[in-house]
């Protein structure tokens, strides 16, 4: 005997919304994709934003991203975000060998 599943979808009744924060993006520092990238530095003769490539600040908000993280994928393994508060000259440097 065969049994078959069977799915009935209301389309006349709304479900639960989902929050747009659930769904995101994360940048990962693949090649250049942020290190000399995404952060350039404040400093930088690149158009930016506090550090940030303008351009690529503004890319993010034109696909209507809800969040952005960073640093995200294999990265934030071993990245802790309390080593990003305080001054810049006390944080902890890390490098990552692969």
């Amino acid at each position: 005997m065969v049994h078959r599943a069977q799915i009935r979808i209301n389309t006349a009744e709304s479900g639960p919304v989902i929050s747009r924060h659930i769904f995101g993006h994360f940048v990962e520092h693949i090649g250049r994709c942020s290190y000399d990238g995404l952060w350039i530095g404040p400093d930088s003769a690149v158009p930016n934003v506090r550090g940030w490539r303008s351009d690529l600040v503004e890319a993010p908000r034109a696909m209507k991203i809800p969040n952005l993280r960073w640093p995200g994928g294999c990265h934030a393994d071993d990245y802790h975000a309390c080593d990003g508060i305080g001054s810049r000259q006390q944080r902890p440097r890390r490098i990552k060998a692969h």
